[in-house]
């Protein structure tokens, strides 16, 4: 493929809440290889959201529980919902 013939396509990440992530006593952050996406878009606005079907959300799910273990620890969640992904996104950056 030729340099002209690329397009560099381009999704927003980031931290998610500056306020909540500056407060964590510790930080964690999690580095995604690549996105199953064809288009741009900006994965923080679409894990708030929490579109229900939305694909990936067994990756997503698994980060909110790691990311709960390790900043609080606890029992394991089973059923994870959008409310519950929410409260542990604000204290992530999310990066792919």
């Amino acid at each position: 493929m030729q340099n002209d013939e690329m397009q560099i396509e381009m999704v927003k990440d980031g931290i998610v809440d500056q306020e909540t992530w500056e407060k964590q006593n510790k930080k964690v952050l999690f580095v995604l290889k690549e996105v199953d996406a064809n288009e741009p878009f900006d994965l923080i606005e679409f894990l708030l959201d929490g579109t229900p079907g939305a694909k990936g959300w067994r990756t997503w799910n698994n980060i909110a529980r790691w990311t709960q273990a390790l900043l609080e620890g606890g029992e394991y969640v089973e059923k994870v919902d959008v409310e519950y992904r929410k409260n542990i996104y604000i204290k992530l950056p999310l990066l792919i």
